[in-house]
């Protein structure tokens, strides 16, 4: 029986071992498989090559090769003189707009909203609302009926801010 016992501890003993041997031994299969073969990075070297290829053909065609058109000097100093002047345009008219806005909203409540001046059919509902410019700082505000375009109001404003 004690012959027993010894073999039933030793075969123990050898289990355990063999049970750490074998855990060592999937964590060394794990980290080897956690790294690419070779032949797989060659594989995806290659392919990448692929995709660079074609997407530098595809490039080349928007391009149109090397042959960029420059721009000039003397262009360039044309294209910034009209920016210049198409900006100074559209704050002259920001202007106007606003100074317009000042002489209309003067006659209205100054309560009113909004959803109240759209209600009361002052804008909205196909009307439009048109500014010319008559002289240097007057201009004729008409506002146009959607129907039949016939003029609702019309009147002169002075001192309006145009174009210097």
């Amino acid at each position: 029986m004690t012959a027993l016992q010894n073999e039933h501890q030793r075969l123990q003993e050898e289990l355990t071992t063999l049970k750490e041997d074998e855990k060592q031994a999937r964590e060394e299969l794990a980290a080897l498989n956690a790294r690419p073969l070779l032949s797989e990075l060659r594989r995806d070297i290659d392919q990448l090559e692929q995709e660079k290829k074609s997407l530098l053909a595809q490039l080349e065609q928007f391009h149109g090769g090397d042959e960029q058109e420059q721009v000039s000097a003397d262009e360039r100093a044309e294209i910034e003189r009209q920016w210049r002047y198409w900006q100074r345009q559209a704050r002259i008219r920001g202007r106007i707009c606003r100074d317009l806005w000042l002489r209309c909203s003067e006659v209205l409540p100054d309560n009113m909203t909004a959803e109240e001046l759209w209600r009361a059919g002052v804008v909205g509902a196909g009307r439009t609302v048109s500014l010319l410019m008559t002289e240097p700082r007057c201009a004729c505000l008409t506002v146009t009926s959607g129907v039949g375009g016939s003029t609702e109001y019309s009147t002169l404003l002075t001192g309006v801010a145009g174009p210097a």
